[in-house]
């Protein structure tokens, strides 16, 4: 039980704000030579705690790099054959974490259009760009959630599946309040919001599926 030791050691280092020698206890455990005779679970546990610490210091990006890297590290791992159980947990924390600044980019992402009179072709251009830029951007988001889904946690699992609704969420909602192109007429822009809110429909239902599925695992 040596090694669990060291890792209780640093827990309460860490729950009696002593988070330097917290810091210090994880970076050693995992960094050490020799990491053959330690559980893969517990190397990543290390690497978790270790970026709470350094998240509770103040340091945002370093806590950033550091989760990264130890993704990264889990993945090799996990390729090369290595059997983890609690660890996916600890990894997709990491994932969910490093996937908010992501997620918040996304959902800030307006559909509009130009910001001063131009001709009507540079207007349906802006307007198409911002469409397709926040598309993209929601592809990229399914794919950031589905690797935390992925995984095979559970917690982390459900909270990316909620995560995944609220984004079809807000692109439904982007749709809805899209820029309307100002050459319609006054039933033309009828017609276009009746075809927006198509349109936001489908997102809606994505959205209340990835909701129902959380539900339902959980």
């Amino acid at each position: 039980n040596v090694q669990q030791v060291r890792l209780d050691i640093a827990k309460i280092f860490e729950d009696t704000q002593k988070g330097d020698q917290a810091a210090a206890t994880y970076l050693d455990f995992y960094s050490q030579n020799d990491t053959s005779g330690i559980s893969p679970d517990l190397l990543i546990y290390a690497r978790l705690r270790y970026g709470k610490c350094l998240v509770a210091q103040g340091q945002g990006p370093k806590a950033e790099k550091h989760y990264q890297e130890s993704v990264e590290w889990f993945k090799k791992a996990k390729a090369s054959g290595t059997a983890f159980t609690s660890g996916v947990e600890f990894v997709a924390e990491m994932m969910f974490v490093l996937a908010e600044k992501q997620f918040n980019e996304f959902s800030a992402m307006e559909i509009s259009g130009p910001k001063s009179k131009v001709s009507r072709a540079q207007e349906d251009k802006a307007l198409t760009d911002s469409l397709f830029k926040k598309a993209k951007a929601l592809q990229a988001i399914e794919s950031t959630y589905a690797d935390i889904i992925n995984t095979g946690a559970g917690e982390w699992g459900l909270a990316a599946l909620v995560r995944l609704g609220q984004a079809y969420e807000n692109f439904g909602q982007a749709i809805l309040s899209s820029y309307i192109p100002s050459y319609l007429t006054e039933d033309q822009r009828a017609l276009y919001a009746m075809a927006l809110e198509d349109k936001a429909w489908a997102q809606r239902q994505k959205a209340a599926d990835s909701y129902r599925l959380a539900l339902t695992q959980a």
